[in-house]
């Protein structure tokens, strides 16, 4: 509107996404408090963390599980699990959702998944590997100018302590996801260290966001019983 008056009018990229984010979350009153804005601002910060050459302070991570209003609509019938020892690790809310590169897509599902890794926020039982540090008692949250700093990237353990294999990695500068788009920050469980039970993907339900297929054999064409586990 402005610019039907104004053509030269040209905002900065900044305001404009702000203004974007000010849509999606509904034009509310109270935006400060709103969990759209509060991950924005989390995602801010790490962003000018890795801008000085050192990952984010503890408590300036946003944990999303400590934060169920976020995504109160999401059914959690998506569990994804260690493979080693079957503990659950995440569910569907969980996941970073991101755009698979032109290239990349096509109409009908491939019969091999297109991302090596499922991106996810960061959730509470991730503290000792994005911060080892604080988690053996060696930094002081108290006193920023004494705690360590976190690393920027480093690989992610299974919360299971008689198990902790090596099930991903984080890097909060962000990584390149195999089917070529660039996620940041990125905390990425890979695919072959875990295993995704959905209950919608028997249904014939896909998720695109989280690059989640069957193979051809396991896929259902419509009519079909919808018997089975669901097993990725």
């Amino acid at each position: 509107m402005i610019r039907r008056s104004r053509p030269l009018c040209a905002p900065n990229d900044g305001f404009m996404d702000q203004l974007d984010l000010y849509h999606k979350m509904g034009c509310p009153e109270n935006i400060t408090e709103h969990p759209l804005y509060q991950r924005w601002l989390y995602q801010r910060v790490v962003e000018e963390s890795v801008a000085c050459g050192r990952g984010p302070e503890l408590e300036q991570v946003r944990f999303e599980d400590l934060h169920p209003e976020t995504n109160t609509t999401i059914d959690e019938a998506t569990e994804i699990k260690c493979r080693k020892c079957r503990r659950k690790l995440a569910t569907l809310q969980f996941i970073t959702r991101h755009e698979l590169q032109s290239h990349k897509q096509s109409a009908e599902p491939s019969s091999a998944d297109p991302c090596a890794h499922i991106f996810l926020h960061p959730l509470t039982w991730m503290r000792p590997s994005l911060f080892p540090s604080v988690e053996q008692g060696l930094g002081h949250s108290g006193d920023p100018s004494r705690a360590p700093d976190a690393p920027l990237s480093g690989r992610l353990t299974c919360p299971n302590t008689n198990c902790a294999s090596n099930i991903g990695k984080f890097a909060w500068q962000g990584m390149r996801c195999s089917c070529g788009t660039w996620v940041v920050p990125a905390i990425a469980l890979a695919r072959a260290r875990v295993d995704v039970i959905d209950a919608n993907v028997k249904n014939g339900v896909r998720m695109s966001g989280a690059g989640i297929r069957l193979p051809p054999g396991m896929r259902m064409a419509p009519g079909m019983s919808n018997s089975g586990r669901g097993l990725l």
